[in-house]
C-alpha cells in the first residue's frame, strides 16, 4: 500500500540541523525547489516534438524590466539526452527570446526570427554592420536574417532521435547599468543596459568571456584587481575563487566587485528571473505546457558558511539554497553544458562545483499521480485518450563519464540513483472512479515495471527496457467491454476513467557516495489528454502530475525526522 501522507516534521527537522551546525535559515531560503509561479534562473523543458506533424514553439522571457539576461538555450535527445544544439539567448530587460523546432527537407532544425538569436551570415546583410563582438565571427541577428540551423545528429546512439527530445535553459548570469564591454579590436566601449538597448551593444558584454585570464579587467573589477591567495603560498592562482558570502564578507577587499556595487550577478536569483512556454502544434492540435522552473534562496539569507549534509559525499556541491553559486559561471555555445556543472564554488580546498545532487533533491518524487481517460477496449480506439510524459532530466549525469557522486561506478554503469543499465523501476496502478478494484498495468517505460515478466508468445513484449530520459508513451490502461449501446457490458467493470498512482524506485544501494540519500527520482512529469480521431489528436491539453515525496529517511512509523537532510 502506498503512503500518501506528506510527513510534516520537514520544519522541525530543518531546525534541529540549524541549531546542530549553526546554520540559519529564512522560510523557505534553504532549499532549490520547483517554482509554484514558474519563475527561476533555470527553465526545463521535459518535452519537444518535431514528428507526426508537430512542431515546436518556444518562448523564454526576462521578466525583469532593469536587467539583461545572457541564457544559454540546449536542446538534447530522447534517448541518451544527447546534446543536439546550443545556442544563446540574448535578452535585454523584459525581453523575449523565441524559436521554433520544427522538420524542414527531413531534417530537424531550429529556426528563429528572433532579435534575441544571432545567426551566422557569410557577409553583411542589407548594408547592416555585422556584430562586433570576441566570438570573431560574422554573425548577425535572427531579425535581420532569419536562422535555419539543422540539429547535429552525428553523436545519435542507435534508435536515438532528434525528433523529440528535452530542452534546458539556463540564465547565466544579469547585468544592470552601465558597464564595460569589450570589441573585436578588444577595445572598451561602455554599454548602458535599457529596455530597447541594441542587440549587437548587449553582445559586447554578454559575446565577452568572464574569467580575468582572458580579458582586461577592467570589466568587472573597480580599481586595482586583487589576486586571491587562499593556500597563503603567494602564488596568486585562481583555483578556489570565492563564493558570493565570501566577497559580501570581504567587502572592498573581495577580488570581484563589492556586491553593493556589482552590475554582473549569476548568482542573485532577484535579478535572474526567466519564465517560459512550450507549444506544440500541428495542423488540427496545440498542446502547450509552462516550463518547470528551478528557483533558489535570495543570496543575502542563505547562511554562511555553507555545509554538505551528512550522508553525502564529499564531492557534492555546497548546499546554500542557490541555484547558481558560482560567482563567475559563464558559458559559451561551443562547449557542452549540463545541469548542475559548474553550478557550484570550489571553497575550503574542495571541489564543489557539481550541484546535480541538490538539484535532484528539488526534483525527487516518489509517486506520481493523477487522473485519466481512456476509452479504448477491443472493439474502439477512439474517443478519450490519455498519454503519460516522464522524464528524468538529470539521468545523463550520472553516467560512468561523470559520476557526481563519486560512486566508482566501472564500464557502462549508471550512479545512483538510476539502475546500473539506466533503468529507474516502477510500479503503476490504475483505479476507476468507483474504487471497484485496481489493477498494475504494464508498459514499455525506462527499465520495465516492477516485476513485470516478458511473455515470448505476444508480439509485444511489455517490459521492453527503453532506457530514455523522455519517456512518451500510452499505458497500457485497464480494458472497458463496451457493448453495441455504448455502455459496459453485463458483468464487467467500467475502466474508462479514473486516476493513477505511479511509484518509482530510486536506487539506494550500495550506501556509497550519494546512494542512501536520495528522496526519490528525479524527475518531470505530465499527462497528456487529448481526443484520438484515429487519424491523429484533437483537443490536447497537459496537466501536471503531483510530485508525492515520501522522505527515505522517515520510518513508517514516521518516528524519524531527517535531521540531517537539506530539504
Amino acid at each position: 500500500m502506498v503512503d500518501f501522507s506528506l510527513k510534516k516534521k520537514l520544519l522541525p527537522s530543518l531546525m534541529a540541523a540549524a541549531l546542530v551546525s549553526g546554520v540559519t535559515f529564512t522560510g523557505s531560503a534553504h532549499a532549490i525547489h520547483l517554482a509554484e509561479d514558474g519563475i527561476g534562473q533555470v527553465l526545463l523543458g521535459p518535452l519537444y516534438l518535431a514528428d507526426f506533424g508537430y512542431k515546436t514553439k518556444v518562448a523564454i522571457v526576462n521578466t525583469n524590466p532593469t536587467k539583461a539576461v545572457k541564457a544559454k538555450v540546449v536542446l538534447r535527445s530522447s534517448v541518451a539526452s544527447t546534446e543536439l544544439l546550443d545556442f544563446i539567448c540574448y535578452l535585454t530587460p523584459a525581453d523575449v527570446c523565441r524559436f521554433e523546432i520544427r522538420e524542414e527537407n527531413g531534417k530537424i532544425v531550429m529556426y528563429s526570427d528572433d532579435d534575441s538569436i544571432k545567426s551566422p551570415v557569410a557577409d553583411e546583410v542589407k548594408g547592416v554592420p555585422l556584430v562586433d563582438s570576441l566570438e570573431r565571427t560574422k554573425t548577425t541577428f535572427a531579425s535581420i536574417s532569419p536562422v535555419t540551423q539543422p540539429l547535429f545528429i552525428q553523436n545519435l546512439g542507435v534508435n536515438d532521435t532528434s525528433k523529440m527530445g528535452h530542452i534546458e535553459v539556463f540564465g547565466l548570469y544579469a547585468v544592470d547599468g552601465t558597464v564595460v564591454g569589450r570589441t573585436a579590436n578588444d577595445r572598451a566601449v561602455p554599454v548602458t543596459i535599457e529596455r530597447g538597448m541594441a542587440k549587437f551593444a548587449l553582445a559586447q558584454i554578454f559575446d565577452t568571456p568572464r574569467y580575468i585570464e582572458h580579458f582586461d579587467s577592467s570589466l568587472y573589477y573597480r580599481g586595482t584587481p586583487l589576486e586571491y591567495d587562499r593556500t597563503g603560498t603567494g602564488s596568486g592562482t585562481r583555483d578556489n575563487d570565492p563564493g558570493e558570502q565570501t566577497e559580501r564578507l570581504m567587502g572592498s577587499l573581495a577580488p570581484l566587485a563589492p556586491l553593493a556595487t556589482s552590475r554582473i550577478r549569476s548568482t542573485d536569483p532577484s535579478w535572474i528571473q526567466l519564465i517560459g512556454n512550450v507549444e506544440m502544434v500541428s495542423g488540427v492540435d496545440r498542446v502547450a505546457y509552462r516550463f518547470p522552473a528551478l528557483a533558489g534562496a535570495i543570496g543575502d539569507n542563505v547562511s554562511f558558511p555553507y555545509m554538505i549534509p551528512v550522508g553525502l559525499h564529499a564531492t557534492a556541491a555546497q548546499w546554500d539554497g542557490l541555484v547558481v553559486a558560482n560567482p563567475r559561471w559563464d558559458a559559451n555555445s561551443a562547449n557542452e553544458t549540463g545541469i548542475g556543472a559548474n553550478f557550484g564554488i570550489d571553497i575550503f580546498g574542495i571541489s564543489n562545483f557539481d550541484k546535480t545532487v541538490e538539484i535532484e533533491a528539488a526534483l525527487a518524487a516518489t509517486n506520481l499521480q493523477q487522473s485519466f481517460e481512456d476509452e479504448s477496449s477491443s472493439n474502439r480506439d477512439t474517443g478519450y485518450r490519455t498519454r503519460l510524459l516522464v522524464t528524468f532530466p538529470t539521468r545523463y549525469r550520472h553516467n560512468p563519464t561523470v559520476d557526481p557522486c563519486a560512486t566508482g561506478v566501472t564500464g557502462n554503469q549508471f550512479s545512483p540513483p538510476f539502475q546500473p543499465d539506466g533503468a529507474m523501476l516502477y510500479n503503476l496502478i490504475g483505479y476507476n472512479n468507483f474504487e471497484e478494484t485496481t489493477v498494475t498495468t504494464g508498459t514499455p517505460f525506462s527499465g520495465g515495471p516492477r516485476g513485470c515478466q516478458d511473455d515470448p508468445n505476444t508480439p509485444q513484449n511489455e517490459c521492453v527496457n527503453k532506457l530514455a530520459e523522455v519517456n512518451y508513451f500510452i499505458p497500457k490502461w485497464p480494458t472497458s467491454n463496451i457493448d453495441a449501446n455504448g455502455k459496459p457490458a453485463t458483468g464487467t467493470i467500467d475502466f474508462r476513467s479514473g486516476w493513477f498512482d505511479m511509484t518509482l524506485e530510486a536506487r539506494t544501494e550500495p550506501k556509497n557516495g550519494c546512494a542512501d540519500y536520495y528522496p526519490g527520482a528525479p524527475v518531470l512529469s505530465f499527462t497528456h489528454k487529448y481526443i484520438d480521431k484515429g487519424a491523429g489528436f484533437t483537443q490536447s491539453w497537459f496537466v501536471p502530475t503531483i510530485h508525492q515525496p515520501v522522505r527515505s529517511c522517515d520510518s513508517a512509523g514516521a518516528t524519524d525526522s531527517c535531521p540531517s537532510m537539506m530539504w
